[in-house]
């Protein structure tokens, strides 16, 4: 019973990384251990980087367990989730987020206009506001981008007061 329990533990981890994927995060099982651990390697898509993980007890099939785990990395990885200029900046990228994600069309030049006459008092500007956003990106993905690549990065990821767990 117990052997039957590890292969069925094992084979789900193994069968859900597309079923639960969340944001950028693919896992893998590293090992199955007598007792029941199960220690999983999660590797971010992006970066390649990667961290292992015991789960040493799985309730039910462990999907919730997967699905919590990489949303607390992706929160965690994703420098923009890290974003603080003060001002109200957290908010305001909460906003752009879901303006992006409700409206894939839209275009830098009415995100500036928007955050512009939203916040006219704001110390930054519509503009200077989205370059430090895009420099944050492109120091965790290692790559330039532009505002197509900042919208599909929104699109992807997790953010925490958009994506709530």
């Amino acid at each position: 019973m117990r052997k039957s329990l590890l292969l069925a533990v094992v084979a789900f981890f193994f069968m859900c990384g597309i079923a639960f994927a969340a944001g950028t995060w693919d896992h893998r099982i590293v090992k199955t251990k007598p007792n029941g651990n199960v220690i999983v390697e999660f590797i971010r898509q992006i970066t390649k980087e990667n961290i292992n993980v015991t789960f040493s007890r799985v309730i039910g099939d462990g999907s919730e367990q997967l699905a919590r785990k990489k949303w607390q990395l992706e929160v965690a990885w994703s420098r923009l989730n890290s974003f603080d200029l003060g001002e109200n900046s957290k908010e305001i990228l909460v906003l752009l987020i879901k303006a992006v994600r409700n409206n894939p069309g839209l275009t830098v030049t009415q995100a500036t206009t928007w955050y512009d006459t939203t916040y006219p008092d704001a110390p930054w500007k519509g503009l200077a506001l989205l370059k430090r956003m895009q420099d944050k990106i492109e120091e965790e993905i290692h790559d330039t981008v532009d505002w197509d690549k900042f919208k599909t990065y929104v699109i992807n990821h997790l953010f925490e007061g958009v994506d709530n767990y």
